[in-house]
């Protein structure tokens, strides 16, 4: 992220994409439209992670619905969670 200070503020997995990163899973949508052709369908395994569920959102949006077999919830892919250990002396 390119703020680190968010980490202070919120939790991991409450952090959302930034603006760059609403871009990317955008651009990265239309390639994956062009990889998987015109007959092929997808299906997407997503963290419970915020940010990991709008970078699918954003993925999806150049894809066709009915291209979309399901999207899956999974909590089993998400990232490690250990607390927070951020030192609050540190920010400015």
């Amino acid at each position: 992220n390119v703020d680190e200070s968010v980490y202070q503020r919120k939790a991991d997995w409450d952090i959302g994409l930034t603006p760059k990163g609403v871009l990317q899973a955008e651009e990265a949508g239309r390639q994956l439209r062009e990889i998987i052709g015109s007959e092929q369908r997808v299906y997407f395994y997503v963290s419970p992670y915020k940010r990991a569920k709008q970078t699918c959102y954003h993925l999806g949006k150049d894809i066709e619905r009915h291209r979309i077999a399901g999207v899956r919830e999974e909590p089993r892919i998400r990232e490690q969670d250990f607390g927070n250990f951020q030192d609050d002396s540190m920010s400015t």
